[in-house]
């Protein structure tokens, strides 16, 4: 039980880090090619960058979509168990919508009152930052695990998931018997 409440510790020592890096990467516009973005490139470099700076190997897959935009996804495993938990999240967003139902840019991350304002801060911001700082938790941790832990970041959630989650299964990244 130490282990669990040391790792619930550390992630709460996070606490303003992941807020930080939650507001950056609502700032780093992420909207399918489909629907008049870029895609999600640049925020797939940053958090491969972040990873890495944290001592992981993300492995990044990337299919060029109908516009001949490349659509990454990362992909990343800690541990060397049989079976693996997966977690995933995805990091495009939907694009502002009406402009002028916003009152601050939408793309431009907003600390106030305790909370993280932006478009993609919850869809799915919040499961980016959740899933990573977990992972960055056991391998700080470095606790004796019963199964690996597998975390994908994936693209193309808001459009129907064609050129992120369903290619990875097409891949074979969850291999059947090793899923938990």
């Amino acid at each position: 039980m130490k282990k669990t409440l040391s790792a619930i510790d550390r992630v709460e020592k996070y606490k303003r880090e992941m807020t930080d890096t939650l507001v950056n990467i609502v700032g780093i516009k992420a909207v399918s090619p489909e629907s008049g973005g870029e895609g999600e490139g640049k925020r797939a470099d940053f958090l491969e960058g972040m990873l890495k700076e944290w001592g992981l190997r993300p492995k990044r897959y990337e299919y060029l979509d109908d516009n001949n935009v490349k659509r990454p996804s990362l992909v990343v495993k800690y541990g060397d168990k049989n079976r693996t938990v997966w977690v995933m999240a995805h990091t495009d967003t939907v694009g502002e919508g009406e402009r002028s139902m916003w009152k601050t840019d939408p793309f431009k991350g907003i600390f106030k009152g305790g909370k993280v304002y932006g478009r993609g801060s919850q869809d799915d911001g919040q499961g980016i930052i959740a899933s990573m700082y977990a992972l960055r938790a056991l391998v700080e941790e470095n606790s004796p695990m019963r199964y690996s832990f597998g975390l994908a970041l994936v693209a193309d959630e808001e459009i129907g998931s064609g050129y992120g989650c369903q290619k990875l299964v097409k891949e074979n990244i969850f291999k059947k018997g090793t899923c938990s």
